[in-house]
Parts: C-alpha cells; sequence; structure tokens
C-alpha cells in the first residue's frame, strides 16, 4: 500500500499553517502588549491633558482587560510612578497586584533622584518613600543608605533627613553617580556643592555626620508655597 507523502497530505499541511499561524499571532500579541505598557507608562508618568488619579486607575484597568497585564508589567508601571512620585497611586498600583519588593533598590532611587528643590515635592517624595520602607526585609537597610546617597547627590534635604531618621547611615559609602569616587554620602552631598555652588544640604547634615548634633527643621530651606509644574 503506498503511503502519501506527507508534504503532500492536505492535512498535515493545514496543522503546520494552523500552528505557524499561532505563533505569529502569539508574536503579534507580545509586542502589542510591550508598546502598551510603554504607553501606559508614559501616560502615568505625563498625565497628559491633567489626568486625574481615577483617570489614571481607568487607563490602567482598560489596558488590562484588553492585554491581560502579567506581573511584571504590572511591577513596570511603579516606576513612572515613583519617577513622578505619588503616593496614592502607588498604594492602587500596590493593591492592584503590583510589587515593589521586586525591584526596590531602583524603586527607592527613582523616588530621590531628582534636582527638583520645590517643598511639596519633597514632601510627595517622603509620602512614597514611607509606603517603600513597608517593603524593606529585616537587613537591607543598606536600600536606605543607598537611597540616602542618591538624595544627597541630588541635594534634596527633606528625603534625606526622612530617610536619617528611618534608619539610613550617612556614613554609607558607595560610587558616587560618575562612578569616579567610592564617597560616603556627606561627601556627596558635598559633591553637589562643588558642581552647583550649593552646600545647603552638606552644611545642613554634616553636624549629625560628624557629632549626632540633632537635625533641625529641613523646610527652611524649601521655598514654601511652591507649586508642581
Amino acid at each position: 500500500m503506498t503511503q502519501a507523502c506527507p508534504c503532500r497530505d492536505p492535512l498535515a499541511l493545514d496543522s503546520r499553517k494552523t500552528r505557524t499561524d499561532l505563533s505569529k499571532s502569539r508574536q503579534t500579541v507580545s509586542v502589542a502588549t510591550s508598546q502598551a505598557i510603554r504607553n501606559l507608562q508614559a501616560y502615568i508618568y505625563k498625565r497628559p491633558g491633567d489626568a486625574d488619579f481615577h483617570q489614571v486607575c481607568t487607563r490602567v484597568q482598560e489596558v488590562d482587560s484588553r492585554d491581560k497585564l502579567t506581573a511584571a508589567q504590572r511591577d513596570a508601571l511603579l516606576v513612572p510612578v515613583c519617577s513622578r512620585p505619588d503616593a496614592e497611586l502607588l498604594q492602587w498600583l500596590i493593591d492592584y497586584g503590583s510589587r515593589p519588593q521586586k525591584q526596590l533598590k531602583k524603586l527607592l532611587t527613582m523616588t530621590v533622584g531628582w534636582n527638583e528643590r520645590r517643598l511639596e515635592w519633597a514632601e510627595r517624595q517622603i509620602a512614597v518613600l514611607q509606603l517603600l520602607r513597608t517593603f524593606v526585609a529585616d537587613g537591607e537597610d543598606h536600600l536606605l543608605s543607598e537611597a540616602l546617597s542618591t538624595v544627597c547627590w541630588f541635594g534634596n534635604t527633606g528625603p534625606a533627613v526622612w530617610l536619617i531618621e528611618t534608619g539610613a547611615d550617612t556614613h554609607f559609602s558607595s560610587w558616587n553617580a560618575l562612578g569616579q569616587n567610592h564617597v560616603d554620602c556627606l561627601a556627596n552631598a558635598e559633591m553637589r556643592g562643588e558642581r552647583l555652588g550649593d552646600y545647603s544640604t552638606y552644611e545642613f547634615l554634616r553636624p549629625w555626620h560628624e557629632s549626632r548634633e540633632p537635625l533641625t527643621d529641613w523646610k527652611q530651606l524649601y521655598e514654601a508655597g511652591s507649586n508642581l509644574t
């Protein structure tokens, strides 16, 4: 009995075509979802049309309903929320399934790594830090010290004081932002002064760093009443 050549078997050809079509479909969905996440991150950060909290939450839910966000994709939404510090939205995303503990060092850095020197911005940073602090496990307080090193480089005194009061160590040493020297947190604040002529954070923290003199009211270094842009 003569067997049909598999390459000419219409059922075999149809089966191979179906597998190929499914594979292409999966690839298309993956690419579309990746682009959707980038678009959603941009929307969260930029807030086009002055989108408020409820509008952002609705957009996240719409994208999730359409594309079925994975756990990792939900985690990725935390980055713009910390970059433009919003504690209310951060808490909502955590309740929605995002996991700060999966990228805690990055989120702490994104929260404090800004040159903004406005009081309201500092208070927003601190509100986000307070939420992220609850995910710092026992024995990982060095993450707070690493964040302090970053915030000193950018000269944001308010978040620096909060981190110190929460357990961060000003003597913690790390590579500076330029990767040139292994320095402590206060040295990063001093280098900001050398770069920009602003030694306010350095002078504010130096008494605590050298002799544990009590930290005073940091809000005096900010211009009260300024608005976010």
